[in-house]
């Protein structure tokens, strides 16, 4: 596979690619002139030029049924060029001029947008004055192992 991989970019050494990055202030396309010297760090490095503000940890491109596909690492962007490389072939083969290859980044949250309802976790051992009691704290300990292994039997089945 590894092979076939290495094929399929060794082809894409003769000619550029484009590579939008979709954004929601709009589109920006930034040409690759040797995609299989292209790394997961260089890729985001120019999302973070287009897009200062976010903290960007990765993107996501399409596959053929729409699916979005998280590309974290440069095995997984290999993947995706690999599968971009095969679907300008195609797109040639069929007579049309290939699109541009198009991923979506995902910016990480920052704590004020995680943290929406200002909750505060107490970190300091021993009781707090100031708490109200916890499930814990008012249920018998046979109560407390029941509901756990309610919890583990709802986690296992996914279902609530």
């Amino acid at each position: 596979m590894l092979l076939l991989l290495l094929n399929n970019l060794c082809g894409m050494d003769t000619e550029a690619i484009v590579i939008r990055i979709k954004t929601s202030r709009g589109d920006m396309d930034s040409s690759v002139d040797c995609p299989s010297m292209l790394s997961f760090n260089d890729l985001l490095a120019a999302i973070r030029d287009v897009m200062p503000e976010a903290t960007v940890t990765a993107f996501e491109y399409e596959d053929e049924v729409g699916d979005r596909i998280t590309v974290r690492s440069d095995e997984e962007l290999k993947a995706m060029l690999s599968y971009y490389c095969n679907t300008v072939m195609e797109q040639r083969v069929n007579g049309l001029l290939p699109e541009p290859l198009q991923i979506f980044p995902r910016a990480g949250k920052t704590p004020g947008n995680r943290n929406i309802h200002g909750l505060k976790v107490n970190t300091r051992h021993g009781p707090d004055n100031n708490r109200a009691p916890s499930a814990a704290d008012t249920l018998p300990n046979n109560s407390l192992k029941k509901s756990s292994a309610e919890l583990k039997k709802i986690l296992t089945n996914g279902q609530v």
